[in-house]
């Protein structure tokens, strides 16, 4: 059975995510994992209040989040009807980043699925979604993005950008091989390109991605970046009608290093397609 955290604030964008990845997720089994962080102003809870003031603060904070996660178990039960779907919650005072990365290890979580509003223009720079936060630290688990005003309906095509630079670990590409044969989907293999050829190391390592794609329907597409990676691949997302895109989360991406551009980071603030982000497997 897939272990699938699921992230929730209790807004319409997180309500959104969830909703999606249980139509991803429909016909399979899984255990989903409904997570909220809960938070106590600081100024709440200094010395100057006492500790018993602090400590009722603390706990209605606590009991106002097991009580909202308790209606939402609630409303699925009722309304979600699929015998192969359990739930589970989990209320945690904590930072978002470490809530998930504790989460993942605890529970041995194969997916984390959140959603993001994302951001426009100086907002992107001094604003910090959420979601971000957590792609910035997460390197054990693939995450889900699921944009704000996405409504998944199906999955009949995937871009997957690569300059095929790396070596291709099949590991790395197991949950999304996983999803591309769930739904029969077909994966455009997009060549984000500065070189006009593909020099012997490029060569092999194309080869050696046909070789853990040779069960799936895939093609390939390459373009000239005349702005940025990350418009270069929005753009062929949305020309190709594609349903959504997948990278790979490196340390030194590739993507970055070609014009020094977060392009996981923008991508995620401004996807309008779902986002799947792949550890790197060391």
């Amino acid at each position: 059975m897939r272990r699938i955290l699921l992230p929730t604030d209790f807004s319409d964008n997180s309500w959104n995510a969830i909703f999606s990845a249980l139509k991803m997720f429909g016909a399979e089994g899984c255990h989903f994992y409904l997570l909220n962080v809960f938070k106590v102003s600081p100024i709440n809870l200094s010395r100057t209040l006492g500790e018993e003031r602090s400590g009722m603060l603390f706990d209605s904070a606590a009991k106002g989040s097991q009580e909202q996660l308790d209606r939402m178990l609630e409303y699925l039960k009722k309304h979600h009807q699929q015998s192969k779907h359990v739930f589970e919650s989990i209320s945690k005072f904590e930072d978002i980043s470490k809530a998930v990365t504790e989460t993942v290890k605890e529970k041995q979580i194969d997916l984390v699925v959140m959603g993001t509003n994302g951001a426009t223009g100086a907002k992107a720079v001094f604003i910090g979604s959420t979601t971000v936060k957590v792609l910035k630290v997460m390197r054990s688990c693939p995450i889900l993005v699921i944009p704000s005003a996405h409504d998944f309906k199906s999955l009949k095509h995937v871009v997957f950008p690569t300059d095929f630079k790396r070596f291709y670990n099949r590991s790395e590409l197991v949950p999304l091989i996983d999803l591309i044969l769930q739904w029969n989907s077909n994966i455009r293999i997009f060549h984000v390109a500065q070189e006009l050829h593909l020099d012997e190391i490029q060569k092999y390592n194309k080869e050696t991605l046909k070789k853990h794609f040779r069960d799936l329907q895939y093609t390939f597409h390459k373009v000239d970046i005349h702005t940025t990676v990350e418009d270069a691949i929005s753009n062929f997302v949305e020309e190709s009608n594609s349903d959504m895109v997948a990278l790979i989360h490196y340390k030194h991406s590739f993507l970055q290093n070609l014009t020094q551009e977060p392009v996981i980071k923008k991508v995620a603030f401004h996807t309008k397609v779902p986002m799947l982000v792949l550890p790197e497997l060391e």
